[in-house]
């Protein structure tokens, strides 16, 4: 008998994921940047690596779901990318404040389908599935996608100061070569 994290570290693990919802947290586990901070002090303290995914949402953010919390709707899509990149900054600061430093941070989790729906919302060529409103913008939804992200990783850094944490793009369809390409190559056109 032992605690979770000594157990696990006993047969190899060596690194942790933590996720943070914006707080209030709906409809979902308390993932809150409160009931995230202890256990990510206890990772860090055991010695391990710690990945933080940083949800951009109040509940589930998934393939299915990308909801904008409910404390930020009504803001027009400026605001919410500043809000992206101060939450971002917040988060990062007050887990090193506490001690915990993430080594790693995902930025919006499974985001293949995009972020903060509708407003960073994107459509996957020939997938049916999960649609944004119409009609679609490509360009304007992933000009959208790509602020969202970058404000994100602004805020991550600047929350990180000296002590960078490397960047996760994460998205659900790793094992569709085609959707891959077309979601990183993207990415890189956006620098």
């Amino acid at each position: 008998p032992s605690d979770e994290l000594t157990i696990l570290k006993s047969h190899g693990w060596s690194a942790f994921r933590l996720r943070a919802f914006v707080s209030p947290v709906r409809d979902a586990p308390d993932n809150s940047l409160e009931n995230t901070i202890p256990l990510a002090r206890r990772i860090k303290a055991a010695g391990a690596v710690f990945l933080l995914d940083l949800h951009y949402s109040d509940t589930w953010a998934d393939p299915q779901h990308q909801d904008i919390p409910v404390a930020w709707r009504g803001l027009d899509f400026d605001s919410l990318e500043k809000q992206v990149e101060t939450y971002s900054r917040d988060v990062i600061r007050a887990l090193k404040d506490a001690g915990a430093m993430p080594d790693w941070v995902q930025v919006g989790n499974e985001i293949t389908r995009g972020t903060l729906w509708p407003m960073g919302q994107l459509q996957i060529p020939g997938n049916n599935q999960y649609l944004p409103p119409q009609p679609y913008d490509s360009v304007a939804q992933w000009d959208h996608l790509t602020r969202l992200i970058k404000a994100g990783i602004r805020g991550v850094r600047a929350g990180a100061g000296d002590t960078p944490p490397r960047i996760v793009i994460h998205i659900d369809r790793g094992g569709d070569w085609a959707t891959t390409r077309w979601f990183f190559d993207h990415l890189e056109a956006a620098h």
